[in-house]
């Protein structure tokens, strides 16, 4: 990209102002927090959501335009983020030995074993040079020299790189080593040597900052200085920064947006994961970014991610929540025992409690089931390029599964590619198969029509399946059709009705019960259908609202045998009518309800599972509800959001998630153990797919 259109670009985004409460903050909370950052030492506190500088203060001894110092905030503004830039051209892996870019170390036994990972998250095992809490000035030895900034050979990266000593093998512990931040700044430079950009200030300046629109005078690295070691322009990344806090909160941007800045993918999304997520070592933490993923503060998000340094610098960047937030000044808190936790203490406890949007629960907690627990060891991903996957189980003993926009098993969003293909899956959780019977890559039958399906089940030999329309536009404003195959999915046949976008009935499911539906509570079959509010396609509904229909089993395929509930008797038994204008709502949740969603009996625990998502469309909004009956009444498992620190997937290796289900297969006799298939992307990838995660339902007695 030419600098022109760099600049281009830049001029193409400017924060706007608005009020807290429009973005879903309380002013009053910020104030507040306002206050108690003054007293303590704090010179700027500038908070942004959804885009909107939402509060911006500044000490009267600072200002908007003024740089701060970042302290080991640079670990992450220049380390972590010159390393996401090298990642993202691939000229260095986090896998990749140090020793292929220091080749001092290549016949170290110790160093030989260090990785960039091993750098970047202070696992090297590399001893820092700070000894018993003194000042830099009153260090001795190497320790002093490493922050006396002296000519080669008693420079820093010098220093790093040959008389560190070596604490304990690489990868085995956490231990926070500036050197060990040096040696990665050196490996990052030596991995430039024929890249345009040949130090990391210069990366900074032409393929972040400028294009992410921050001035030049908004911001320095590396103490102004540049070491040449071994041929290498070395720039230091432990500290040494200076920055304006919108040139912070920029760089905090980009990384939100995944690297995109205004439509330019200017670091690929792999590499801003890589980065700003934890590497899977002691400590979890990034690459020169500290992370929540082992809950270190509590009330703040899984997913947040953040710069910190000295005199509690702090960068904090929450994707889940779409906030940004800039704090410099001094320490917050004068108390040594306090320092560590301060942090969380004076501004990330108070700044979450200043998030007044966070979706509750629409009904209270289930009388049944303590938690839902994941295991995100067991985690698989196939079929990469189709969506939805509910599973039914058929009379044959296999599972059978529609999916959309894509290959199907072994296929992929190009190979094989239909609209709506069916799949049959044969197996158990731990050992199973997907074919793909009806469309898809190398179908055993060709897919002969299109369309979106979302709820398929087999009853007595036979598969019914709910199709819509296929654009997100129609699926909302026009039919669900039932078709059936008395072939296990080779062919289709269409009802000659269906619910139209005047019924208000969208998106239908269908519960699951046991092979070839046996253990049904009854003799009908049971239809979750959704009340659209929006003409808007693939969007949350808000309100939620779900309707029940159900029709005997021996003649789904008649619309005048349907039936829908209608309310509650005095005593309580549920009421069901053919006219469709006195249905009532059998479940009803005012932050919305996706456009996906599911139930399946567990037998085991004798209760009724529905998984829907709310409040945004694929963001990881799950909802989890039981219920003894179909109609519930419903209780609340597990209630994920993008406003707390359970939204679904996140720090783990999946985006954009919907469409969860439990298939009754997979379920242990007990009903406590499951498999929970669903449809996500792989992280930093735009391609949905097939999910499988094991899970355990907790109960109170356990």
């Amino acid at each position: 990209m030419d600098e022109r259109k760099r600049s281009n670009q830049s001029q193409n985004f400017e924060w706007q102002a608005a009020s807290p409460e429009s973005q879903g903050m309380s002013s009053q909370k910020l104030d507040k927090l306002r206050d108690s950052l003054a007293r303590r030492n704090t010179k700027t506190f500038l908070v942004i959501r959804n885009d909107k500088i939402v509060y911006e203060w500044y000490s009267p001894n600072h200002s908007a335009t003024r740089k701060h110092y970042t302290a080991s905030m640079a670990k992450a503004l220049v380390g972590g983020v010159c390393l996401a830039v090298a990642v993202s051209d691939g000229r260095i892996a986090l896998d990749d030995k140090a020793a292929k870019y220091v080749p001092q170390w290549k016949d170290d036994p110790a160093r030989s074993k260090i990785a960039i990972r091993h750098l970047g998250s202070h696992t090297s095992g590399i001893e820092d040079a700070e000894a018993d809490n003194l000042p830099h000035d009153k260090l001795t030895g190497w320790k002093g020299d490493f922050w006396k900034q002296l000519a080669v050979p008693n420079d820093p990266f010098s220093i790093s790189r040959d008389m560190a000593p070596m604490l304990f093998d690489p990868g085995t512990q956490f231990q926070y080593s500036n050197p060990g931040i040096g040696m990665l700044s050196y490996a990052i430079t030596s991995a430039l040597r024929d890249a345009p950009e040949k130090d990391l200030r210069t990366v900074l300046r032409d393929r972040v900052m400028r294009p992410i629109g921050a001035s030049d005078a908004g911001w320095s690295a590396g103490y102004g200085k540049t070491y040449t070691v071994d041929g290498l322009p070395i720039v230091a990344s432990w500290g040494g920064g200076a920055y304006t806090a919108r040139a912070a909160a920029r760089v905090g941007r980009l990384m939100l947006r995944k690297g995109n800045w205004e439509g330019t993918q200017l670091i690929s999304e792999e590499a801003v994961r890589l980065t700003t997520s934890s590497a899977g070592l002691p400590g979890e933490v990034g690459m020169g970014w500290w992370t929540n993923a082992d809950g270190r503060y509590a009330g703040l998000p899984e997913d947040a991610f953040w710069a910190s340094g000295a005199g509690h610098q702090t960068l904090l960047v929450v994707p889940s929540l779409n906030l940004i937030c800039v704090r410099n000044g001094g320490a917050l808190s004068s108390k040594k025992e306090e320092y560590q936790k301060a942090q969380g203490l004076y501004l990330f406890a108070p700044l979450m409690d200043a998030i007044t949007d966070t979706a509750q629960p629409p009904y209270p907690h289930s009388p049944a089931i303590k938690a839902m627990v994941l295991d995100w060891s067991t985690h698989e991903r196939f079929a990469q390029g189709s969506d939805n996957w509910q599973l039914t189980w058929a009379d044959d003993g296999h599972q059978y599964a529609p999916w959309g926009d894509g290959g199907g098993f072994g296929g992929t969003n190009s190979d094989g590619r239909v609209s709506l293909g069916v799949a049959r899956v044969e197996g158990s959780w731990d050992k199973y198969r997907g074919y793909n019977v009806w469309g898809g890559k190398n179908p055993e039958n060709p897919a002969d029509f299109g369309g979106k399906s979302w709820g398929i089940v087999c009853v007595d030999g036979v598969l019914y399946m709910w199709i819509s329309p296929g654009s997100p536009l129609k699926v909302m404003q026009a039919e669900a059709r039932l078709y059936q195959s008395t072939d296990h999915a080779a062919t289709w046949q269409p009802a000659d009705w269906s619910f139209v976008r005047a019924d208000e009935l969208t998106i239908p499911t269908i519960c699951q019960f046991g092979r070839d539906y046996t253990g049904a509570r009854d003799e009908f079959v049971y239809h979750y259908l959704v009340h659209p509010q929006l003409d808007e396609g693939f969007e949350a509904q808000i309100p939620g609202i779900i309707h029940l229909a159900r029709v005997p089993k021996n003649r789904i395929m008649e619309r005048q045998a349907y039936e829908f509930f209608t309310g509650f008797d005095g005593d309580a038994k549920p009421q069901w009518s053919g006219d469709l204008s006195a249905r009532k709502p059998v479940f009803e949740d005012p932050n919305g309800v996706g456009w996906n969603l599911s139930v399946s009996y567990n037998a085991g625990l004798k209760r009724y599972i529905l998984m829907t998502e709310h409040t945004n469309s694929s963001k990881g909004d799950l909802g989890v509800f039981d219920a003894p009956e179909p109609w519930g009444p419903w209780t609340t498992i597990e209630y994920m959001n993008r406003s707390n620190d359970r939204q679904f997937g996140a720090g783990h290796v999946v985006d954009n998630t919907f469409f969860w289900n439990i298939p009754t297969k997979w379920q242990s006799e007990d009903g406590t153990e499951f498999s929970l298939i669903f449809t996500g992307a792989g992280r930093g990838k735009d391609n949905d797919s097939w999910n499988m995660i094991r899970g355990k339902f907790i109960l109170f007695d356990q």
